[in-house]
């Protein structure tokens, strides 16, 4: 299980915050993802993680 403050299971160093947002807002931009206002969506991991908890309640 990949935590974040951990090595993940295959002893890498897990990837830092900003890092996984980079990654998060160039997939969105690759796949041409837009906001409700039509421009290029932000992809920020701490709305990502609320959306999701909200999603399993």
């Amino acid at each position: 299980m990949w935590t974040g403050r951990s090595a993940n299971l295959n002893g890498h160093a897990p990837l830092s915050r900003h890092a996984v947002s980079t990654l998060l807002n160039t997939w969105a931009h690759q796949h041409h993802l837009t906001a409700d206002d039509g421009r290029a969506l932000t992809v920020h991991l701490r709305s990502l993680r609320a959306t999701a908890a909200r999603s399993r309640s």
